[in-house]
């Protein structure tokens, strides 16, 4: 390298430092940009991975601003790339037969005393695959001709220099197409300025552009659209409307998720996963979208799915395991407690956690988790029904009820119009034996005097629960408990002394009767 190149072009401050070099080919009549470089010592493919150092030697040969060409090029970075202060992945990139604006290139053209095939340039915002308009147009970016050979890749010169000629009455054919809001978004974080959206400026380009770009093609061609044939008019669309719904971060994102779930018509058993109910987004989520950059628009979606479907812990999704469980099903919900699900649904009605809906089914009725967990620690979930309260307590079926319809003993859910779905617990049970039990004498073989409560409520001629509250009030004189027996039953009492409180004084006279 002995002096700088002359004659010289102008460098565009929009134009890709390839474009740049292609055209500086073209113009001193070489054929092709890597052997115009190789003849000035520079390695064309650093120019195109945008090598800091081969940039700067370029910008000494021709002229043009060094801060100029950095600003433009598709730096390779870390195994991606970089434009600006943005970074992309390469499938953000096109990297083989250039998009163009037909109406710029023949505007290129109209405005410079050039030969057309080297007024014409490569605009670097023409590279990023998500822009598909030309904004100051208003129509498609079009593939007008494509490399030759590989050896023809990034010169831009070269694979377009032969339609030169024909620019204008190409363009005149071209699609009208206004730019999407996604793209407009776009442009504007290319030109280092904040997007206007928080949620989608914290992610990195390639990540905001495909997510918008996935989530607006399901809600414009539903959960089982067909990815791989829509047109690029079609993604430019679904662009459009996943910004829209994106740029309002979160909550909207959620909302629309939320959407898909209610539309979805779920099976008899209702388990269908993230798959089935959110289609190719969730699908693009688990087996395309593997770069880190995705990781926040996973980490919203896992934190959805946790927060409004039945997962369990150590349930996998996006590959993480779930930490804890947020909501059950009445299916879960009775797997886990070990209850019958027809009976768990009546609780969950009861205690006011679900609202009684026949049209769906038990995997369809979500609960709290921690609130199904304490009903379960309450003892409610596996609560006794009244045919289990009279074996557990010792006492006939007409005992357990009279108990139960006094007041006496209570039901955790459930009433005299709830038939069915009556929970009692152990712990109050045993509290209410308890508190009966409390005063009692042990006695081994009783005497003609005392009997149990239901013969000593015959035989004083009350009833039972009257005898029941004398010996919670702690009036009676002597309680006895029956060796050998558990439970009501094992309960001994005086007759003589229980009709002493429940008779009035004897009166003078003779009865009605």
């Amino acid at each position: 390298m002995t002096g700088q190149l002359y004659p010289t072009l102008a460098f565009h401050d929009d134009e890709s430092p390839v474009s740049f070099v292609s055209r500086l080919a073209r113009f001193h009549g070489i054929p092709s940009a890597r052997m115009f470089c190789s003849d000035l010592g520079l390695n064309f493919r650093r120019i195109v991975n945008g090598d800091r150092k081969t940039l700067a030697t370029l910008s000494y040969l021709s002229g043009a601003s060094l801060s100029t060409l950095l600003s433009n090029v598709v730096q390779s970075h870390g195994g991606n790339w970089r434009i600006g202060q943005e970074q992309l992945l390469k499938s953000s990139l096109i990297r083989g037969a250039p998009r163009v604006c037909l109406s710029c290139l023949t505007e290129d053209a109209a405005a410079s005393d050039l030969s057309a095939d080297i007024a014409i340039y490569g605009r670097t915002r023409w590279l990023i695959s998500h822009i598909r308009s030309c904004s100051r147009h208003g129509i498609a970016l079009v593939t007008a001709a494509r490399p030759g050979h590989s050896s023809e890749t990034h010169d831009f010169s070269m694979i377009l220099g032969a339609c030169a000629p024909e620019l204008a009455l190409l363009a005149r054919k071209v699609t009208p197409l206004d730019a999407s809001r996604l793209e407009s978004y776009l442009l504007t974080r290319l030109n280092a300025v904040t997007g206007g959206s928080p949620w989608l400026d914290q992610l990195e380009f390639s990540a905001a552009a495909r997510t918008c770009e996935l989530i607006g093609a399901v809600a414009n061609h539903g959960r089982k659209a067909k990815l791989a044939t829509l047109s690029d008019k079609e993604w430019h669309s679904a662009g459009d409307t996943g910004f829209e719904i994106a740029s309002q971060g979160e909550s909207a994102i959620r909302a629309w998720l939320t959407d898909l779930q209610a539309v979805y018509s779920y099976n008899r058993t209702a388990n269908e996963g993230g798959q089935a109910t959110f289609g190719k987004f969730y699908e693009w989520l688990a087996l395309s979208a593997k770069d880190a950059c995705f990781d926040p628009v996973k980490n919203l979606v896992r934190r959805h799915i946790v927060e409004t479907t039945p997962v369990g812990l150590n349930d996998i999704v996006f590959g993480k395991s779930v930490e804890k469980r947020m909501l059950h099903s009445v299916f879960t919900a009775s797997k886990e407690f070990k209850a019958h699900p027809k009976r768990l649904r009546k609780i969950f009605v009861a205690t006011g956690l679900v609202s009684n809906d026949p049209s769906k089914t038990n995997n369809q009725v979500l609960v709290d988790a921690d609130a199904a967990q304490k009903l379960f620690d309450d003892g409610i979930i596996n609560g006794l029904s009244i045919a289990e309260v009279t074996t557990y307590l010792n006492a006939s079926r007409l005992q357990a009820r009279l108990l139960v319809h006094t007041g006496l003993i209570r039901s955790a859910v459930g009433g005299k119009e709830g038939i069915g779905a009556y929970a009692f617990t152990k712990s109050d049970l045993d509290d209410f034996l308890a508190r009966l039990l409390e005063q009692t004498v042990e006695v081994t073989e009783p005497d003609e005097s005392v009997c149990s409560i239901p013969m000593a409520a015959k035989r004083s001629r009350c009833s039972a629960i009257e005898i029941v509250r004398l010996i919670l009030d702690k009036r009676l004189s002597w309680v006895g408990k029956l060796a050998g027996e558990t439970g009501y039953q094992s309960i001994l009492v005086s007759a003589a002394e229980i009709r002493g409180h429940v008779r009035g004084p004897a009166v003078d006279g003779i009865t009605a009767r």
